[in-house]
């Protein structure tokens, strides 16, 4: 079974505006956020736009924390983001009908949707697909190990030692940086010969950003 990070894609229906299709988006992923402070969907008339406001609660207004309060509309950020709609946290109060005035902690309290773009849509990413977007975003170069079996594997040159075990580094620019785990020791294999290079190819799509997360196990022959 392979998981999957979701936000469902939903194809607005033809003939209905903007604020609906946000509207319909809302109900279908965050129901059960209402005890916690909800959201209300509106129409902005002056030109077509939606927007998307926490609610508080009477009984969640001065008990739930601000800190929670942008999680969930970091949430509701991101869902509606995915889904293809062009979306801006607000820290204005504008919406509340005072434009002039921030939001006393600096946190969004609205969020304004100006559109929806289909080539926006975020498709469905399994864990590691995610890890993957992760590793992109804070500069970690995605690795891999593959395990040897040193039996069938020669030694590396001028080393006297046989392989154990291969560490990967992908790069972005397509490249590999390899280094080789002998008998007892680690070292960097600048030039590695065709049949390592393969190896690194076939596993390319294994490549995680934290050392040591995964192993493969592969008999190879130089």
């Amino acid at each position: 079974m392979t998981a999957t990070i979701d936000t469902p894609i939903i194809t607005p229906p033809a003939g209905i505006d903007l604020a609906d299709q946000v509207r319909i988006h809302m109900e279908t992923l965050f129901p059960e956020d209402v005890d916690a402070g909800g959201w209300i969907c509106a129409r902005d008339s002056r030109d077509g736009t939606a927007v998307v406001v926490w609610r508080p609660t009477k009984e969640r207004s001065t008990l739930l924390p601000g800190g929670a309060r942008a999680v969930l509309v970091y949430r509701w950020h991101v869902s509606l983001q995915n889904a293809g709609f062009i979306v801006t946290p607000r820290t204005d109060m504008e919406v509340f009908g005072r434009p002039d005035e921030e939001a006393d902690d600096g946190r969004a309290r609205w969020m304004h949707i100006t559109g929806w773009d289909p080539d926006r849509v975020v498709k469905p990413r399994t864990v590691q697909q995610l890890a993957t977007e992760l590793k992109q975003k804070v500069g970690v170069t995605p690795t891999h190990r593959v395990r040897l079996n040193a039996a069938t594997v020669a030694e590396l040159p001028d080393s006297g030692s046989r392989i154990r075990a291969l560490l990967f580094q992908y790069r972005d620019d397509g490249t590999v940086d390899v280094d080789v785990n002998l008998d007892s020791t680690c070292q960097s294999w600048p030039n590695p010969p065709a049949w390592v290079l393969a190896i690194a190819e076939q596993h390319r799509s294994h490549g995680t950003g934290w050392d040591g997360d995964g192993w493969c196990e592969q008999e190879a022959t130089a």
